[in-house]
């Protein structure tokens, strides 16, 4: 029965870290402008004058705005954007987001099967 229970708190814990890992995100350090941005069509970090970082699901044009684009209580968000508030744009790197979360992932598996295989020996 012991085993039952911690082979299904395991698989618990598996899950809890894999979905919670899902939303790591890594950007690119080069900042690009807002034409090539709202091209990108993927997340975005915004860095604005004042230091302050906003994530953008993705960066719009319309006419000759820019927008930023958020998802809030399952409605979507327009934030206008002046360049001259802007410091930096940072587009996702998506290659680098999947391969550190893959990293993260299978480096916290592993320590879970050493600390899992530890316990074993103890009792």
């Amino acid at each position: 029965m012991k085993k039952v229970l911690l082979r299904k708190k395991s698989i618990c814990l598996v899950l809890i870290v894999v979905i919670t890992l899902q939303s790591c995100s890594v950007y690119k350090k080069n900042s690009v402008n807002l034409n090539e941005a709202s091209d990108a069509k993927s997340k975005v970090l915004v860095t604005r004058t004042n230091n302050e970082k906003i994530r953008f699901k993705k960066i719009v044009q319309i006419d000759s705005s820019y927008y930023g684009i958020k998802h809030a209580n399952g409605e979507e968000i327009k934030i206008p954007l002046k360049e001259s508030d802007i410091k930096s744009v940072r587009v996702l790197d998506k290659t680098n987001s999947t391969v550190e979360t893959i990293l993260l992932v299978l480096g916290i598996l592993a320590s879970g099967f050493l600390v899992f295989i530890s316990t074993l020996s103890w009792g």
